[in-house]
């Protein structure tokens, strides 16, 4: 099938239905739980509101700061060990493979230190492109949009070698990925605006503080657009390969055996 934006959305929800159990359960396990007890934690621990990491960072001081730090790189692994066994799992139904719980999250732990480098890597590169202009930092994340993906699932690639891989596969589909990323964001910022309503509403309706109603509803909430954005990543490596390689089960699945 050949890559497009209605494939894209196609291939995510059809991806959710097909695996929404094991994707209950990674997602909850490496992604709803932590985020809700680390912000539950820097709520009761430092008083410290819901809000992105550079605003947490900004309105925190000294040790608050090291804590911070920490709640941040934990967030960090274990987004990458969900994101690589969601990977994993997408490829391996893709190609009519069975799924081992416990083989997936070892390659995921395995995965996770390379896929922050790489992470780090090009959000550097990404970085000085900012400071030229505006437009070639778009473009250059479009193009590495699926190197974690590409490192998750071909084997042998390096770090750098998943972005050039990346760029193989984003070849011609980049402002078609600039698209779905616009449209997402839009949707995730709706989503967070209303999860702001939601968490207010409970705040006065329930016996708690009206900041802690606030920190629960929205580490719920971002604890699970995080999760549908690792979906969508994988969706999106999935549906490039198939449309570029024709991909073969021997050949996608043989870096999980």
């Amino acid at each position: 099938m050949p890559f497009s934006f209605g494939s894209a959305y196609n291939r995510f929800f059809r991806l959710i239905g097909d695996n929404f159990a094991l994707f209950f359960i990674l997602g909850l396990i490496l992604t709803v739980l932590p985020t809700l007890a680390i912000n539950y934690g820097l709520y009761a621990g430092l008083g410290l509101q819901p809000a992105n990491w550079v605003e947490k960072w900004e309105g925190a001081s000294g040790s608050a700061q090291a804590w911070l730090a920490g709640s941040g790189l934990i967030t960090l692994l274990l987004y990458m060990i969900n994101l690589s066994a969601i990977t994993e799992v997408a490829v391996l139904r893709a190609v009519g493979k069975p799924v081992s719980v416990p083989g997936v999250l070892g390659h995921a732990l395995f995965n996770a230190l390379p896929l922050v480098l790489i992470l780090l890597m090009t959000g550097v590169v990404a970085g000085f492109a900012f400071l030229l202009l505006v437009f070639p930092c778009f473009m250059f994340l479009m193009a590495a949009y699926v190197a974690i993906p590409a490192y998750v699932s071909e084997q042998g690639l390096g770090l750098w070698g998943s972005v050039k891989r990346s760029f193989v596969l984003t070849r011609g589909h980049r402002w078609t990925l600039f698209g779905l990323s616009v449209v997402n964001g839009i949707a995730s910022n709706l989503f967070d605006k209303l999860l702001e309503v939601l968490g207010a509403g409970l705040g006065s309706a329930l016996p708690m503080p009206g900041g802690l109603a606030d920190t629960l509803i929205m580490s719920l909430g971002n604890g699970l657009s995080s999760l549908a954005g690792m979906i969508f990543t994988a969706a999106v490596y999935v549906g490039l390969r198939l449309s570029r390689d024709k991909m073969r089960p021997d050949d996608a699945a043989q870096v999980f055996d």
